[in-house]
């Protein structure tokens, strides 16, 4: 099961990120492409 909660809470992190927190910002940037995989996964559903 895919948690959507987590799912939205990481979008909201991303479009919103607090200044200090870079690290994130980066680790979401190497997760995108697995997000695109994730969202053509669904399509396919």
């Amino acid at each position: 099961m895919i948690d959507f909660g987590w799912c939205r809470s990481t979008v909201v992190s991303a479009v919103y990120p607090p200044p200090e927190d870079f690290v994130f910002v980066h680790r979401f940037s190497v997760m995108n492409l697995d997000f695109r995989v994730l969202t053509q996964l669904f399509r396919t559903m």
